[in-house]
Protein backbone atom coordinates (compact mmCIF):
# COMPACT_ATOMS: atom_id res chain seq x y z
CA UNK A 1 0.00 0.00 0.00
CA UNK A 2 1.57 3.16 -0.56
CA UNK A 3 0.73 6.28 1.44
CA UNK A 4 1.12 10.23 0.38
CA UNK A 5 4.87 10.16 1.19
CA UNK A 6 6.30 11.05 -1.66
CA UNK A 7 9.98 9.72 -2.29
CA UNK A 8 11.46 12.07 -5.44
CA UNK A 9 14.81 12.13 -7.06
CA UNK A 10 16.64 14.01 -9.61
CA UNK A 11 19.96 14.45 -11.43
CA UNK A 12 21.48 17.31 -10.60
CA UNK A 13 22.00 20.00 -13.39
CA UNK A 14 22.02 22.90 -11.36
CA UNK A 15 20.44 24.13 -7.66
CA UNK A 16 19.41 21.62 -5.41
CA UNK A 17 15.84 21.75 -4.44
CA UNK A 18 15.49 23.07 -0.78
CA UNK A 19 14.96 20.13 1.97
CA UNK A 20 16.76 17.86 -1.07
CA UNK A 21 20.16 15.56 -0.45
CA UNK A 22 23.13 15.21 -2.52
CA UNK A 23 23.50 11.15 -2.33
CA UNK A 24 26.80 8.95 -3.09
CA UNK A 25 26.18 6.12 -5.23
CA UNK A 26 26.05 3.23 -2.49
CA UNK A 27 22.76 5.12 -1.18
CA UNK A 28 19.34 2.58 -2.56
CA UNK A 29 18.80 5.19 -5.11
CA UNK A 30 21.81 5.80 -6.30
CA UNK A 31 22.38 2.19 -7.00
CA UNK A 32 19.42 1.90 -8.40
CA UNK A 33 19.84 5.20 -11.08
CA UNK A 34 23.02 3.79 -12.03
CA UNK A 35 21.63 0.28 -12.86
CA UNK A 36 18.79 1.72 -14.69
CA UNK A 37 21.37 2.87 -16.98
CA UNK A 38 21.22 6.81 -15.17
CA UNK A 39 24.33 9.18 -15.45
CA UNK A 40 25.18 11.79 -13.50
CA UNK A 41 24.62 13.17 -9.68
CA UNK A 42 21.10 12.32 -8.31
CA UNK A 43 19.55 14.64 -5.64
CA UNK A 44 16.76 12.82 -2.98
CA UNK A 45 14.08 14.41 -1.42
CA UNK A 46 11.91 12.39 1.15
CA UNK A 47 9.79 12.39 4.36
CA UNK A 48 9.83 8.91 4.51
CA UNK A 49 11.54 7.85 7.81
CA UNK A 50 13.88 5.30 7.25
CA UNK A 51 13.80 1.51 8.92
CA UNK A 52 10.39 2.54 10.13
CA UNK A 53 8.30 -0.05 8.25
CA UNK A 54 6.74 2.47 5.95
CA UNK A 55 9.29 1.47 2.85
CA UNK A 56 11.79 4.08 2.28
CA UNK A 57 14.01 1.92 0.32
CA UNK A 58 11.67 0.64 -2.02
CA UNK A 59 10.56 4.13 -2.82
CA UNK A 60 13.50 5.51 -3.08
CA UNK A 61 14.52 2.84 -5.17
CA UNK A 62 11.64 3.11 -7.48
CA UNK A 63 12.37 7.33 -7.53
CA UNK A 64 15.97 6.64 -8.88
CA UNK A 65 15.04 4.19 -11.17
CA UNK A 66 12.08 6.58 -12.88
CA UNK A 67 14.78 9.15 -12.96
CA UNK A 68 17.09 7.21 -14.52
CA UNK A 69 14.20 6.54 -17.45
CA UNK A 70 13.80 10.55 -17.51
CA UNK A 71 17.16 10.93 -18.19
CA UNK A 72 16.72 8.06 -20.67
CA UNK A 73 14.08 8.36 -22.61
CA UNK A 74 11.99 11.48 -21.23
CA UNK A 75 9.60 12.32 -18.64
CA UNK A 76 5.78 11.46 -20.92
CA UNK A 77 4.13 9.61 -18.08
CA UNK A 78 3.11 7.22 -20.98
CA UNK A 79 6.47 6.63 -21.92
CA UNK A 80 6.96 6.01 -18.66
CA UNK A 81 3.91 3.94 -17.93
CA UNK A 82 5.33 1.46 -21.24
CA UNK A 83 8.76 0.52 -18.88
CA UNK A 84 6.66 -0.27 -16.36
CA UNK A 85 7.04 -4.04 -15.84
CA UNK A 86 11.03 -3.11 -16.59
CA UNK A 87 11.44 -0.85 -13.57
CA UNK A 88 9.35 -3.13 -11.61
CA UNK A 89 11.54 -6.18 -12.22
CA UNK A 90 14.88 -3.78 -11.61
CA UNK A 91 13.23 -2.41 -8.30
CA UNK A 92 11.62 -5.66 -7.56
CA UNK A 93 15.83 -7.52 -7.58
CA UNK A 94 17.46 -4.45 -5.70
CA UNK A 95 14.88 -4.50 -3.07
CA UNK A 96 14.79 -8.70 -2.62
CA UNK A 97 10.76 -8.16 -2.95
CA UNK A 98 8.37 -6.69 -4.80
CA UNK A 99 6.05 -5.81 -2.06
CA UNK A 100 7.06 -1.91 -1.61
CA UNK A 101 8.39 -1.27 -4.68
CA UNK A 102 5.19 -2.30 -6.96
CA UNK A 103 3.24 0.00 -4.39
CA UNK A 104 5.59 2.99 -4.77
CA UNK A 105 5.81 2.40 -8.35
CA UNK A 106 2.16 2.02 -9.06
CA UNK A 107 0.26 4.00 -6.69
CA UNK A 108 -3.00 2.93 -3.94
CA UNK A 109 -3.00 -0.81 -3.07
CA UNK A 110 -1.25 -3.37 -4.90
CA UNK A 111 -1.12 -7.07 -5.22
CA UNK A 112 1.88 -8.64 -6.57
CA UNK A 113 3.09 -12.12 -7.29
CA UNK A 114 5.23 -13.51 -9.66
CA UNK A 115 7.03 -10.51 -11.24
CA UNK A 116 3.68 -8.82 -11.95
CA UNK A 117 1.39 -6.14 -10.04
CA UNK A 118 -2.30 -4.86 -10.20
CA UNK A 119 -3.47 -1.56 -8.41
CA UNK A 120 -6.53 -3.18 -6.77
CA UNK A 121 -9.57 -0.67 -7.15
CA UNK A 122 -10.91 0.80 -4.17
CA UNK A 123 -14.80 1.53 -3.89
CA UNK A 124 -13.89 4.08 -1.26
CA UNK A 125 -11.13 6.35 0.35
CA UNK A 126 -9.67 4.70 3.19
CA UNK A 127 -8.55 7.14 6.43
CA UNK A 128 -4.71 5.41 7.28
CA UNK A 129 -3.66 5.40 10.88
CA UNK A 130 0.08 4.43 11.36
CA UNK A 131 2.22 3.57 14.45
CA UNK A 132 5.91 4.69 13.97
CA UNK A 133 7.85 2.44 16.18
CA UNK A 134 10.62 4.04 18.18
CA UNK A 135 12.93 1.27 16.81
CA UNK A 136 15.05 0.65 13.73
CA UNK A 137 14.30 -2.65 11.76
CA UNK A 138 15.13 -3.65 8.13
CA UNK A 139 12.57 -6.04 6.03
CA UNK A 140 14.98 -8.93 5.71
CA UNK A 141 15.96 -8.89 9.19
CA UNK A 142 12.06 -8.82 10.28
CA UNK A 143 11.66 -11.73 7.86
CA UNK A 144 14.07 -13.61 9.49
CA UNK A 145 12.28 -13.91 12.70
CA UNK A 146 9.92 -16.22 11.11
CA UNK A 147 10.38 -19.71 10.68
CA UNK A 148 11.08 -21.01 6.95
CA UNK A 149 7.31 -22.83 7.25
CA UNK A 150 4.04 -21.94 7.92
CA UNK A 151 1.39 -24.66 9.40
CA UNK A 152 -0.83 -25.17 6.36
CA UNK A 153 -4.01 -24.51 9.06
CA UNK A 154 -1.98 -20.87 9.20
CA UNK A 155 -1.06 -20.61 5.37
CA UNK A 156 -5.21 -20.95 4.60
CA UNK A 157 -6.34 -18.70 6.96
CA UNK A 158 -3.90 -15.83 5.96
CA UNK A 159 -4.70 -17.23 1.82
CA UNK A 160 -8.35 -16.39 3.20
CA UNK A 161 -7.58 -12.75 4.94
CA UNK A 162 -5.70 -11.91 2.04
CA UNK A 163 -8.54 -12.74 -0.36
CA UNK A 164 -10.85 -11.21 1.72
CA UNK A 165 -9.41 -7.83 2.54
CA UNK A 166 -8.77 -7.37 -1.56
CA UNK A 167 -12.26 -8.26 -2.60
CA UNK A 168 -13.84 -5.95 0.76
CA UNK A 169 -11.91 -3.29 -0.77
CA UNK A 170 -12.58 -3.77 -3.94
CA UNK A 171 -16.22 -3.59 -3.40
CA UNK A 172 -16.27 -0.99 -0.95
CA UNK A 173 -17.58 -3.54 2.17
CA UNK A 174 -16.01 -1.97 5.17
CA UNK A 175 -18.29 -4.47 7.56
CA UNK A 176 -15.55 -6.97 6.54
CA UNK A 177 -12.95 -5.07 8.94
CA UNK A 178 -15.32 -4.24 11.74
CA UNK A 179 -13.54 -6.41 15.16
CA UNK A 180 -10.22 -6.37 12.87
CA UNK A 181 -11.63 -9.93 11.80
CA UNK A 182 -9.29 -9.71 8.86
CA UNK A 183 -5.60 -9.34 10.35
CA UNK A 184 -3.76 -12.30 9.81
CA UNK A 185 -2.49 -14.93 12.09
CA UNK A 186 0.73 -15.79 12.81
CA UNK A 187 0.47 -18.09 15.87
CA UNK A 188 3.02 -20.44 15.07
CA UNK A 189 5.97 -17.42 14.69
CA UNK A 190 5.27 -15.99 18.29
CA UNK A 191 3.81 -12.99 16.00
CA UNK A 192 0.07 -13.01 16.52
Amino acid sequence: MALSLHAEAGVIDGDVPPNAQVIDQYHPAGVAFRRAGGEGDLWVCSPIPVGRGLGFSGAVRVAGIVAAHAQRFGDDPELLADHASEMLKLASALEGHADNVAASLFGGIVATADGRAVRVPLAFDPAIVVWIPSFTTSTDESRTKMGAAVPLQDAVFNIGRTALLVAALAAGDDRQFAGGHWLYSFPSAGLG
